[in-house]
């Protein structure tokens, strides 16, 4: 009975313990950005390869180990040796990087997360992802090796690397972060990872997951022109990042991966979104109301006239409160993409566009012609705009791979009317029973566009 128990607790919880078929690259680094680069998957011995380079990697510049960057480039592998490498990266104030079109996995996520800089003066997170890059979390797993005979003493021998490695996973999550009341890893990211088996990954892939777990992104524009819903989305993503995801916390479509249906939104919403955020009468300062407004009170002022977005609000249903409204200068100020939908899609906020949208998101489009036969079946960029107006409606675009466009606009729900929808110019319907398609009437071809699963 005890041998069943102990495998059944070890399995869920240590890492492989056969060695990849090759050790990680760990190298003082050429490019400019970082110090050391470490590359490929983790083996044991490479905790000390890495302590060798302690001199080339920390250094202080009388303030802070600021300069101090290691950049990361690996999908993971040994559980002990990825904790010892992340209690060093914690302790001696070591950013983490991970550059274009890297991946950063399983225990090197962990790694990641412990990205910081000390000093007497100066202490901060210091961990940045690239747009294109891969971040993702998985608990620690074990691989048995089925030929082979186990002992009780090899039972005994992984259960007690199984509790001390999720001892030291824990203590390195709860340590707090440099000046701050966060943690290292939010215990809502920890249950996340802990929650997805070592077959699968929570991919960090949106804007309020960056946010909500303060991960750097690099490789995004500056977001210099921002749009009245920008205003509410850095209000909701400001108030939520030390709470929760934004999404989950609003129930309205408009905050959600809904906003990508091609079904009526909600009247009041738009509204809400749009000409329900005001001016100031400051020069970029404007007052917004939250969505989840009702009988509590959740509102913010936001600042747009700097680098960085200043928010000052208060969340009654959360008691969250951020600055001081009555006091004109106490804003606390974020990276500007907090201004950005929460569940837009950090790789397609990356694409250089020439037109202006409120959330983006890469999708499955389809087109299906008449007699049922798909003529397009594709990835595409699908970006949301919310407009006001008298007829306020939400205009979908549908950007092709071939570069060609389709641009969907769909009326708000009205009591007793059916919303207006225009398919390229031409009249259209909503198909209910179709998904989230819609079928335009004078061709007879439906257009819809699908969640991508997030591989």
């Amino acid at each position: 009975m005890c041998y069943k128990i102990c495998v059944c607790i070890v399995a869920g919880w240590v890492a492989a313990l056969a060695a990849p078929s090759s050790a990680a690259d760990i190298h003082v680094s050429t490019d400019a950005d970082c110090k050391v680069d470490l590359e490929g998957p983790i083996v044991a011995g490479d905790f000390e390869k890495l302590v060798e380079l302690e001199d080339q990697l920390v250094v202080s510049n009388g303030e802070s180990t600021s300069g101090s960057l290691i950049c990361l480039d690996s999908p993971g592998g040994s559980l002990l040796d990825g904790l010892k490498m992340a209690r060093f990266i914690l302790e001696r104030g070591v950013g983490t990087r991970i550059r274009e079109d890297a991946e950063c996995q399983s225990i090197c996520a962990v790694m990641f997360m412990m990205g910081n800089a000390r000093g007497a003066e100066v202490a901060f997170l210091d961990r940045r992802m690239h747009a294109s890059s891969t971040l993702g979390f998985h608990r620690p797993y074990l691989t048995i090796d089925e030929a082979r005979q186990y002992g009780a003493g090899d039972v005994e021998l992984a259960y007690d690397i199984g509790i001390g490695s999720i001892y030291e996973l824990m203590s390195l999550a709860n340590t707090p972060t440099p000046w701050h009341d966060s943690l290292m890893i939010e215990p809502d990211l920890m249950e996340l990872m802990a929650g997805t088996p070592g077959s699968d990954m929570y991919l960090i892939r949106t804007v309020e997951q960056v946010t909500r777990w303060q991960i750097g992104v690099d490789g995004l524009p500056g977001f210099e022109r921002l749009t009245k819903p920008n205003v509410m989305f850095a209000c909701e993503n400001a108030l939520n990042s030390g709470y929760t995801l934004t999404s989950v916390r609003n129930e309205d479509g408009l905050m959600t991966e809904q906003v990508f249906e091609l079904r009526p939104a909600n009247g009041w919403s738009v509204d809400n979104a749009t000409r329900g955020v005001a001016s100031k009468g400051e020069s970029g300062r404007y007052a917004t109301t939250s969505p989840r407004s009702g009988y509590s009170s959740i509102s913010c002022e936001v600042d747009t006239s700097t680098d960085f977005i200043g928010v000052c609000g208060y969340d009654e249903s959360s008691d969250t409160r951020l600055g001081n409204c009555d006091v004109g200068d106490d804003l606390r100020y974020f990276d500007r993409i907090y201004s950005q939908h929460p569940v837009s899609d950090l790789r397609a906020l990356a694409v250089p566009l020439d037109v202006e949208f409120d959330a983006i998101s890469f999708r499955r489009c389809r087109v299906v012609s008449m007699s049922g036969d798909a003529t397009d079946d594709e990835v595409c960029l699908h970006l949301v705009s919310l407009v006001s107006g008298s007829q306020p409606k939400v205009r979908h675009l549908l950007q092709w791979q071939s570069g060609a466009r389709t641009v969907i606009e769909i009326g708000v729900e009205v009591a007793e009317k059916s919303a207006t929808v225009f398919v390229n110019g031409q009249r259209g319907e909503v198909l209910v029973t179709a998904g989230s398609c819609v079928r335009n009437l004078a061709s007879g071809n439906q257009v819809c566009s699908e969640n991508l699963s997030r591989d």
